[in-house]
C-alpha cells in the first residue's frame, strides 16, 4: 500500500480508496507506519467533529485498521505488563486514537437525536436501548461480568444507537474499529472506568435523544469520556516516562493538540439537578406556607414565562427541572431554545401542572433564567464587538461558586467559548509559578515532566519575556495588560517562532477589556480575548410568570 501524501494534515488518496503493492511499497509502510496511524486518525477525528461520518470514511478505517495493528499490540501489551518495549508507542497516539473513537461516537449520538421520530417503527431500537441498559446495569450490580463482556454490551448499546442516526455506513464503521477499540483499550478501563456512572450517563443519553437534544446529548457523551480518557493517556504516559523514556522527541508532532477553547454547550442533567435541588432546597420551597395555607389540594394550572426585555435567552432546560421537581408530569413546551435573541414579550415556555408545583418553584426557575440569560446577553454582545477584529471571546474561572457548568454553558449559549473548566484541564503558568520555579523555563520543564501531554498556557506581561518562553514551544501565550502596539509586536514575535519552530502557539489577550475597548484588538492579530465580566457582571433580563 501506497503511502498517503499528506497536504496540510489531510489525507489526498483516501477519497480515491486504497491500492496494494508489494515488498518494497510493504517496507515503506513499515516506516511511515506512526506517522500514517496518525493522519488517518486525525482524519477520522476531524470529520467526526463536524458530524460528517458517511461513505468517505470506509477508505480511512480501512487504512487504519491495516496501519493500526502493531502500534494498537504495542499499547495493550504496556497496559497489560508494562512498558517492556525499547522504543514504546508514543502517548499521543493514544490520546488521539482516544479522541478519534470519543468525536466518532458523539457525532453518532447528535444524528440519532436529531433524527429521532416518535413513531411505531422507532419502538423496537427504542426497547432494544432499554434492554441493553438494564442488562449493563444487572451486570454491574451483581458483578457477576467480565470487563470486555460490559463492554461488549456497551458496543451492541452504540451499535442501536448508530441505527437511528441514519447514517447508512455508521454501523460498518462502528464494526471495523470495534476490534482495534476493544483490543487496545476497553479491556484496562477497569483501572478508570466507573460503571455505574457510565449506566447513567447512557440513561440521560437516551433520554436526550428521545426528546431530540442533540446538542445537549452529544456534550453529555463528550464530557463523560473525555474524563475518562484523559485518565487512560496519564497513566500510559506515567508508565513511559517511568521508564526514563523521552516522548518529548520520539515521535514528531505534526500538528499541535487544540488549547482548550470548547464551543460546545455542555450541561449535563446531573448538574442542573444539583443546582436546583441546592437553590430549592435554599428557599425551602417543599415548605412554602403561603401555597400550603391557600392550596389545600391539587389544582391544575396553565401559564407562561415570558420576557420584558431584549435578551439572548438560557437556562430554559434548568426552569424546566425546578417546575418538575415538584410535578414530574408537568407538560412544559418551550416556545424559545437556549441561545435564541428575544423581543420583549416574547414567550419563553408554556406549561401546565398542579399550581402548587409552579408557585414552590417560580422564583428558582426565574432565577436561573435571568442568571444565565445575563451571561448569554452580555456574551453576544462582547463578541459581536470582538469579532470585528476576528478575534474569539473566552470566559475564565470567575464564576459564582457552584454555578461554573451553568455559568460555561451560557457562555457558549452567547457566542463564546469555554477556557479551561478548571485547573486539571490545562496548565496555566504565571508569574506566581515562575517565582517559585526560579525562572520560566524551570516552570515550563517541571509542569512537562508532570503533565507532557497535558495542553500548556504561559503568561508574559513583556516583550522580554515572550522572546524567553517561545523557544520552550507552550501550546498557548497569555498577554496580559498590553497595550495595542505591543500586541502587535507580540503576534509578530509568535508568528515568527511557529514558522521557525513548526508549533501552533495561539493567543490570547487579557486584562481590563471590555465591550467598549475592544477596539484595542485592531491589527494585532490575537486569536483570543478573555474577560472575567462575562459571567461576573449580572445585569438580569426581566422574566416574569403569568397564570393564564
Amino acid at each position: 500500500m501506497a503511502t498517503p501524501k499528506s497536504k496540510k494534515g489531510k489525507i489526498i488518496p483516501l477519497f480515491s480508496g486504497l491500492r496494494r503493492k508489494r515488498s518494497a511499497a510493504d517496507a515503506q509502510v513499515a516506516q511511515s507506519g506512526t506517522q500514517l496511524f496518525r493522519q488517518v486518525v486525525n482524519y477520522v477525528r476531524d470529520r467526526a467533529k463536524e458530524r460528517h461520518i458517511g461513505w468517505s470514511l470506509i477508505p480511512a478505517l480501512v487504512t487504519l485498521r491495516i496501519v493500526a495493528a502493531e502500534n494498537l499490540r504495542a499499547i495493550r501489551a504496556a497496559f497489560e505488563n508494562g512498558i517492556a518495549s525499547d522504543k514504546p508507542v508514543h502517548p499521543d497516539l493514544l490520546a488521539e486514537f482516544l479522541e478519534m473513537r470519543r468525536y466518532f461516537t458523539a457525532a453518532i449520538v447528535y444524528k440519532a437525536a436529531q433524527n429521532w421520530k416518535d413513531q411505531y417503527n422507532r419502538r423496537k431500537e427504542s426497547a432494544n436501548l432499554d434492554d441493553m441498559l438494564d442488562e449493563m446495569q444487572f451486570l454491574s450490580d451483581n458483578q457477576s461480568w467480565d470487563w470486555v463482556s460490559f463492554h461488549e454490551t456497551e458496543f451492541e448499546f452504540f451499535l442501536e444507537i448508530a441505527n437511528l442516526s441514519r447514517f447508512t455506513t455508521a454501523r460498518f464503521v462502528l464494526n471495523r474499529i470495534r476490534r482495534d477499540y476493544l483490543d487496545s483499550v476497553l479491556a484496562y478501563n477497569k483501572n478508570f472506568w466507573n460503571m455505574q456512572s457510565a449506566i447513567a450517563v447512557y440513561r440521560s443519553i437516551v433520554r436526550l435523544i428521545r426528546d431530540r437534544k442533540p446538542a445537549e446529548a452529544e456534550g453529555e457523551v463528550l464530557q463523560f469520556f473525555t474524563q475518562n480518557d484523559l485518565a487512560i493517556v496519564q497513566y500510559y504516559a506515567s508508565q513511559v516516562a517511568a521508564q526514563g523514556f523521552d516522548t518529548g522527541s520520539q515521535v514528531s508532532r505534526e500538528s499541535v493538540r487544540p488549547v482548550y477553547a470548547s464551543a460546545v454547550p455542555v450541561l449535563t442533567d446531573t448538574e442542573i439537578g444539583r443546582a436546583v435541588r441546592f437553590a430549592l432546597a435554599e428557599d425551602k420551597a417543599s415548605a412554602d406556607v403561603t401555597t400550603q395555607a391557600i392550596f389545600t389540594t391539587s389544582a391544575e394550572a396553565k401559564g407562561r414565562i415570558f420576557v420584558k426585555s431584549p435578551c439572548v435567552v438560557c437556562g430554559i432546560r434548568v426552569a424546566e427541572h425546578a417546575f418538575r421537581y415538584f410535578d414530574t408530569a408537568m407538560e412544559i413546551t418551550a416556545r424559545a431554545a437556549d441561545g435564541d435573541r428575544l423581543a420583549p414579550g416574547a414567550t419563553v415556555l408554556e406549561f401546565r401542572g398542579d399550581i402548587r408545583a409552579v408557585l414552590r418553584a417560580e422564583r428558582v426557575a426565574l432565577n436561573f433564567l435571568g442568571f444565565m440569560s445575563a451571561i448569554s446577553t452580555r456574551t453576544a454582545a462582547i463578541v459581536e464587538q470582538a469579532g470585528k477584529y476576528g478575534v474569539k471571546v473566552l470566559d475564565t474561572r470567575k464564576t459564582v461558586p457552584m454555578l461554573r457548568s451553568i455559568s460555561k454553558y451560557a457562555v457558549v449559549r452567547g457566542g463564546g467559548y469555554n477556557h479551561r473548566h478548571d485547573l486539571s484541564e490545562m496548565g496555566l503558568i504565571k508569574d506566581n509559578h515562575i517565582a517559585q520555579a526560579g525562572s520560566v523555563a524551570a516552570a515550563v520543564l517541571a509542569f512537562r515532566r508532570h503533565a507532557p501531554f497535558t495542553p500548556l498556557e504561559v503568561e508574559v506581561d513583556t516583550l522580554e519575556q515572550l522572546s524567553e518562553v517561545l523557544p520552550l514551544k507552550p501550546d498557548m501565550i497569555l498577554l496580559d495588560n498590553m497595550e495595542q502596539p505591543v500586541m502587535e509586536k507580540a503576534m509578530h514575535l509568535i508568528r515568527a517562532a511557529n514558522r521557525q519552530h513548526g508549533t501552533k502557539i495561539t493567543a490570547e489577550a487579557s486584562g481590563g477589556f471590555s465591550a467598549e475597548n475592544m477596539s484595542r484588538l485592531e491589527n494585532t492579530g490575537v486569536d483570543f480575548v478573555s474577560l472575567g465580566s462575562v459571567t461576573n457582571v449580572i445585569n438580569p433580563p426581566d422574566f416574569s410568570l403569568e397564570i393564564l
